[in-house]
């Protein structure tokens, strides 16, 4: 393979800078919150391009954060948007709902949002290891930055 040089990738992907303000956007209004959290920047096959582990954050919220990029990944929605579906089919289908969390990495907590830009996912944060509704914020101003071209 010596001599090849890889392609950048199609356009509309996230580039690592662009991941890299998201995570530095994220840490700061963490640190504002009082919260430590883990950010991941996904592709959209959910698979991470740049992630970071604040001091403090147990090693099992960085194994929350990479479920919710699979789980956006495969679902195209939030975390929460998925959770509240399987809850909504609960009654009905309790056989869908239980099934749905041996699938995967299947995650069902809130923090774990889609980026898309004109249409197409072209990404995913997602932050773990604070309240349900910090995690959720952090990566919707994640995503948002992202979106923004890291700005």
């Amino acid at each position: 393979m010596s001599g090849h040089t890889h392609p950048v990738g199609p356009s509309g992907r996230i580039a690592l800078a662009t991941a890299q303000a998201a995570i530095a956007a994220v840490m700061a209004d963490a640190l504002a919150r009082g919260a430590a959290v883990v950010i991941v920047v996904a592709a959209p096959s959910g698979d991470p391009i740049a992630m970071a582990r604040m001091d403090g954050v147990p090693p099992l919220a960085v194994e929350s954060a990479l479920r919710k990029c699979r789980t956006v990944a495969m679902t195209w929605g939030s975390t929460e948007s998925f959770a509240a579906a399987l809850r909504r089919d609960l009654d009905s289908e309790p056989e869908f709902f239980h099934g749905m969390h041996h699938i995967g990495p299947l995650m069902t907590i809130g923090g774990g949002v889609p980026v898309v830009i004109e249409g197409a996912l072209v990404g995913v944060v997602a932050v773990s290891g604070a309240s349900t509704a910090d995690d959720i914020a952090l990566a919707e101003l994640g995503a948002a930055t992202v979106a923004a071209g890291g700005r």
